[in-house]
């Protein structure tokens, strides 16, 4: 019985050993095969372990021991930790995808342009970095009239973001160019250049008219004896020679409504050019007028030209023959005249008629049109034998004896400004002298709100020496544009001669050999003349 409690004692006594040490705050408190868990030391479920998944749940396997998972306290302030400051991620990058279409900021010589040299050099400045690859002489190109790249050498400057187009060889004069940038210029990017609207620009060269041709066609310009309807309905202008662009725009088909209106101002003005072969020189004078009138049907027809070439021998100095003309929807009708002292005779069935060199005016060959339907005829004759068509009596108007004004060459003045001249009972006023290359210039201005209405290609004759190079298309323009069924717009480069000589533009080109019955406009003469000099102007 004393055994008993002496070992009970002792176990007491070893539990409340076993009691105290159980009391820990890490597991270097208990013993090596205990853990202290929440402040008491326990045995592990297991002592041994190969990994996790051999522990109970909330114990984890360290040193092949499963022991309980460790407990972290989340409770800290949160105010009492350092601050850190932010992470340092560098600059953001702000940059969005370049999408953006570059375009032509200018173009130099910029968009209608005149009088350009023809050694100018054209560039063309755009609105960011581009590419320098891709500006190159495909995609920035200089047109001709006939559609034609023109050969050049194209250059960037990536400072200045400008692009060079140099011509290799001199423009010519009196024509139109067309700078073409493409969608083919591309930026740094990729992006194409903006072509809608299109940036290209139309620039036209000098006339280049010769001083001794300008002084020539002063010279020999005529006095005109313009007959002038019966000024009713305000119709007055309709038999005043002008420009084409009178009303200060390069619009064809409004100008007829625009010379009917009361407050339109005419000034009297005439186109001339020069053509010049060794022997002669060959002056054509050409009047337009905005609107045709038929008078048997009392018909107004939007354009009229008419005109004279008149053939002067350069030896002598003295006219050797006139033709006369009246453009005609088909075949347009010549009305030829030569001074009695002239050795000109027709190899053709056109007869010549003569006329006394003391009737000229001042000098000046008297050119006679008619009112209406504007033919060029003679002053002094009534007309041809063939064909008899200048409806005026001898020294008459064909609206009556004084129905009429004279015009000489000078300044561009309208009708009000004529002065009555009290021995002759006829008014006169001043026309001025406009180089046929104004309109020459303007050959490809093409299209229902421009000037013409289509333009051909002119085919030069085998063997002859042309003014251009052979291998570039020469194109000229046939008559203006018109709403009208019938016009009577066609300028000299569409004169013909015959039905049956169909090679027309010869007066704006070259002349020709008019002995072998080439020449479109010009009479045939006995002497044979070689191209020398050449001048629309």
């Amino acid at each position: 019985m004393r055994y008993w409690c002496l070992l009970c004692v002792a176990l007491l006594f070893a539990a409340c050993s076993e009691s105290e040490s159980s009391v820990c705050g890490t597991d270097t408190d208990c013993k090596s095969d205990q853990t202290c868990s929440d402040g008491v030391c326990v045995t592990p479920s297991r002592a041994e372990c190969t990994g996790d998944p051999d522990c109970d749940t909330g114990e984890q396997c360290i040193d092949k021991t499963c022991r309980p998972l460790a407990r972290f306290d989340m409770g800290a302030d949160v105010t009492m930790m350092p601050d850190l400051g932010q992470p340092d991620l560098g600059e953001p990058d702000m940059s969005q995808e370049d999408n953006i279409n570059p375009e032509v900021v200018s173009i130099t010589p910029a968009n209608g342009t005149i009088d350009v040299a023809t050694d100018t050099v054209i560039t063309v400045t755009f609105s960011e970095d581009i590419d320098f690859v891709t500006v190159n002489f495909q995609s920035l190109v200089l047109k001709n009239p006939a559609g034609q790249d023109v050969p050049a050498t194209v250059t960037y400057d990536q400072a200045t973001r400008t692009a060079t187009l140099t011509p290799t060889e001199p423009l010519h004069v009196a024509t139109a160019y067309r700078v073409s940038p493409s969608a083919n210029i591309r930026d740094e990017a990729q992006n194409s250049l903006k072509t809608t609207p299109s940036p290209d620009a139309t620039f036209i060269t000098v006339l280049g008219v010769p001083d001794d041709h300008v002084a020539l066609a002063a010279e020999f310009a005529p006095a005109i004896f313009q007959s002038i309807e019966t000024p009713t309905g305000g119709l007055l202008n309709n038999d005043l020679p002008t420009r084409v662009n009178f009303d200060n725009n390069w619009i064809a088909r409004d100008n007829k409504s625009t010379a009917r209106l009361g407050s339109t101002v005419i000034k009297a003005s005439v186109y001339y050019s020069v053509v010049e072969s060794k022997t002669h020189y060959f002056l054509t004078y050409a009047l337009y007028y905005p609107m045709r009138r038929d008078k048997n049907a009392s018909v107004l027809y939007e354009h009229d030209f008419t005109g004279i070439v008149m053939v002067v021998d350069k030896a002598t100095r003295s006219i050797k023959v006139v033709e006369g003309l009246k453009v005609d929807e088909g075949t347009d009708t010549i009305i030829a005249y030569k001074p009695n002292t002239s050795d000109t005779s027709s190899t053709g069935p056109q007869n010549l008629e003569s006329f006394d060199p003391a009737d000229f005016v001042d000098g000046r060959y008297p050119l006679m049109i008619t009112s209406g339907s504007h033919e060029a005829c003679n002053w002094v004759k009534s007309g041809p034998t063939l064909p008899a068509i200048c409806r005026h009596e001898v020294r008459e108007f064909s609206e009556g004896p004084t129905d009429g004004v004279l015009m000489r060459p000078g300044a561009a003045q309208t009708f009000a400004q004529a002065v009555d001249n009290t021995t002759t009972n006829i008014k006169e006023m001043e026309y001025e002298l406009v180089p046929l290359g104004e309109l020459w210039a303007r050959r490809s201005f093409v299209g229902n709100d421009l000037l013409w209405e289509k333009v051909s290609v002119y085919e030069p004759i085998d063997g002859r020496p042309a003014k251009y190079n052979d291998t570039e298309p020469i194109v000229w323009p046939n008559r203006l544009v018109s709403d009208d069924e019938m016009s009577f717009g066609k300028p000299p480069f569409a004169w013909l001669k015959l039905a049956s000589e169909t090679n027309q533009a010869t007066v704006a080109v070259r002349p020709v050999l008019p002995a072998d019955g080439a020449l479109q406009f010009w009479h045939r003469l006995q002497q044979r003349v070689l191209p020398q000099r050449v001048s629309v102007g």
